[in-house]
């Protein structure tokens, strides 16, 4: 890549798109981006979504539930069906092909084409969250009880069997539900629970029944590969904020980037890969990689501000709710790297893929090393004898060269090495190429003239 290259902002790398799950090694940034607001499709998106087996994205909004195809958004709403006109809560698309649907009214599901009530509507239980586990099982967090009555149910036949103070759960209400590697239901209200049938629950966090402060308490949970538990409390502050369970003990969660108490966290989610999100009240977005919080914001491209929810579709597509639409990130087979993902500099005068599968990019006073997911910069800091890094090129003995700053160099084992003309002057700038017949590297055009140079190097016994 020549001058003309100069000005660009970033370079463009193939890659292979992840079948499954967002590549991790990625930034959030690199991901390709869509938006859906409000104003785009008329409609509020601020419901919730979900897809179900067939492929349909479905979502509940102010004015009923919508299908989308991955192209248009219709209203749903057959005649015959009664579905809720309003009030959804939480969308479910389950292994079976059903949709659950949860409401400010109760529990329904959709399958084959009929609909029916899992809960008494006019009662006016509200759904939180539905979740199935990994039996299959469907489970659901309510609010609006009577007193006396159970806030976490499981679907039984056609209808639903609630757990309550009876059988070990004393809260009166239950927000965010997941599930651990040893079967157990962790879900938030005024603290947090860890229970399962025919064993009284276990509360965290009890410091939050006493404060004044926390808001409604729990409102999500998140649990890690490794068994670390996040937990999300409804407030900002000492104690509050985004807390996580490690090593049997409690504490906030502060990484480099990332400080939980200074966070109202309405989302919490890991992802297929282990990695956790958060999405926030008023900061956009964060995703945990190798121990640190990386932001994706307005700034960015993000919708809004405010993030209170994320999924994962069957292709391993993100998609992100805000208050004003939705936001999709997926893998693309070109990766876009700029001084954003950290490169050092944006003017970009030449790059090289050298064998090892590493790439090198030079600037104006650097080398920028993209290798496998790590990037690294060889500066005059590191060693990197000049500026102005105009030609690299690898030879077949796996030794880099270099046009550096009108000079010509060689860099093999970690050090750098000057190649001049025979009477000790330096190589003006030029390209560099190897000798197809011989193993010798060639670097011009220096005004009128091609210099030509042969590495001693031994060669490789292969």
């Amino acid at each position: 890549m020549g001058r003309r290259g100069a000005n660009a902002l970033g370079i463009l790398l193939a890659c292979c798109a992840c079948a499954s799950a967002l590549d991790p090694s990625l930034a959030i940034s690199q991901y390709a981006h869509t938006a859906w607001r409000t104003q785009d499709v008329a409609e509020d998106f601020h419901g919730p979504f979900t897809q179900t087996a067939d492929g349909y994205f479905w979502f509940g909004t102010a004015s009923g539930l919508m299908r989308f195809d991955g192209v248009t958004f219709v209203s749903y709403a057959p005649p015959d069906l009664k579905l809720p006109s309003r009030g959804y809560q939480y969308l479910l698309g389950a292994r079976d092909g059903s949709l659950w649907i949860g409401t400010t009214s109760g529990l329904g599901r959709l399958k084959d084409g009929k609909f029916q009530w899992y809960s008494d509507p006019a009662k006016h239980k509200g759904t939180v969250k539905i979740f199935e586990d990994k039996q299959g099982t469907i489970w659901v967090t309510r609010y609006h009880l009577s007193p006396g009555e159970g806030p976490l149910c499981r679907v039984e036949g056609s209808g639903l069997h609630c757990y309550g103070k009876n059988d070990g759960i004393p809260a009166r209400y239950a927000l965010g539900l997941t599930e651990d590697s040893a079967g157990y239901l962790w879900f938030g209200s005024n603290v947090l629970y860890r229970w399962r049938p025919g064993s009284p629950a276990t509360a965290y966090l009890n410091e939050l029944a006493d404060r004044q402060d926390a808001g409604q308490g729990v409102n999500q949970v998140a649990i890690g590969e490794s068994g670390t538990v996040w937990a999300a409390i409804d407030a900002t502050g000492a104690g509050l904020g985004v807390r996580y369970l490690s090593g049997g003990k409690w504490a906030s969660y502060v990484i480099p980037g990332f400080d939980g108490s200074k966070f109202d966290a309405l989302a919490l989610y890991v992802d297929r890969k282990g990695l956790l999100w958060i999405g926030t009240d008023n900061d956009g977005i964060y995703r945990v990689r190798n121990g640190r919080a990386e932001h994706y914001g307005i700034a960015e491209g993000l919708s809004v501000k405010s993030a209170d929810s994320f999924y994962e579709d069957r292709e391993g597509n993100l998609w992100v709710r805000t208050d004003t639409g939705i936001d999709k990130f997926r893998d693309i087979p070109v990766i876009t790297y700029s001084t954003r993902e950290g490169l050092s500099q944006a003017g970009i005068l030449t790059v090289l893929g050298l064998q090892d599968g590493s790439v090198w990019v030079g600037n104006g006073s650097a080398i920028d090393i993209l290798a496998h997911g790590d990037h690294s910069v060889l500066s005059a800091k590191e060693g990197l004898p000049g500026n102005n890094v105009g030609a690299l090129y690898q030879d077949h003995r796996d030794v880099v060269w270099l046009g550096l700053g009108g000079r010509l160099m060689s860099y093999e084992h970690g050090r750098f090495k000057e190649f001049k003309r025979p009477d000790g002057s330096s190589i003006a700038k030029g390209g560099l190429a190897q000798s197809p017949r011989t193993p010798t590297t060639r670097s011009g055009p220096s005004r009128h003239s091609m210099n030509s140079f042969e590495s001693k190097t031994k060669p490789h016994p292969w």
